[in-house]
């Protein structure tokens, strides 16, 4: 690579690191915490020719935020990161399957994900309690424009907060009967699916139909939502 940024937290481990890439004059260490680091800020900064990937060992306990930090300023052309074997697992299901979740909707709105090579325990020393993965991901450019995109977070959010209730339900809880009511009416998705068996495709289309009703409202025609 003609140019790397590498980002770590733990100031401790620069003398270690200046050390052992003191040969490697393309490299910059820059102290810093991923999930409050402005990325675009440093990219811009540090690797202004581009494109730019991203590699990471993440740290396991902040693995989801530390994914959605990576994707959502889609500012890399590719992200590789380790996970635990289990979070990988989510990354690749689908709806209808156990690990499927609101981070897999979510990070399949951003990116394509693909699963490179399992990582076992016994690869690293001392041996942790788990089974590790190497997965990328390749972003998709947005698949919606501002607005209907903060709709589609706002909706997924409210149709995996309550997993037991039907869409129409869990949709009337976040955002009142009546929206509810008028998405439903002019969709072709059940009112008592639940939103965990929806594909992102559906959640685009309700998205779409969501941010019309919204604006309607908003404009003071159709009452508040």
């Amino acid at each position: 690579f003609p140019a790397v940024c590498a980002l770590e937290l733990d100031e401790r481990l620069f003398p270690l690191l200046h050390e052992a890439l003191a040969e490697f004059s393309n490299v910059k260490i820059v102290q810093g915490d991923v999930l409050e680091t402005d990325l675009s800020a440093l990219v811009k900064r540090c690797l202004p020719e581009g494109p730019v990937v991203a590699a990471a060992n993440l740290p396991y306990y902040i693995t989801t935020p530390a994914i959605k930090a990576l994707l959502a300023p889609r500012i890399f052309a590719k992200v590789t990161v380790m996970v635990q074997k289990e979070v990988a697992a989510k990354l690749m299901a689908r709806p209808g399957e156990s690990g499927w979740c609101l981070f897999s909707l979510v990070v399949s709105y951003f990116a394509h994900v693909i699963r490179l090579f399992p990582v076992p325990a016994g690869a690293f020393f001392p041996r942790p309690k788990v089974d590790s993965a190497v997965v990328t991901f390749e972003p998709k450019p947005p698949l919606l424009p501002p607005f209907e995109e903060e709709v589609f977070f706002r909706l997924t959010s409210a149709a995996f907060a309550q997993r037991r209730k039907t869409l129409s339900n869990a949709l009337a809880a976040a955002f009142g009967r009546e929206f509810a009511a008028d998405l439903f009416s002019s969709c072709k998705i059940s009112p008592n699916i639940r939103g965990e068996a929806l594909f992102l495709e559906d959640y685009l289309q309700l998205s779409f139909i969501s941010a019309e009703i919204l604006s309607k409202s908003q404009s003071g025609s159709d009452g508040n939502y």
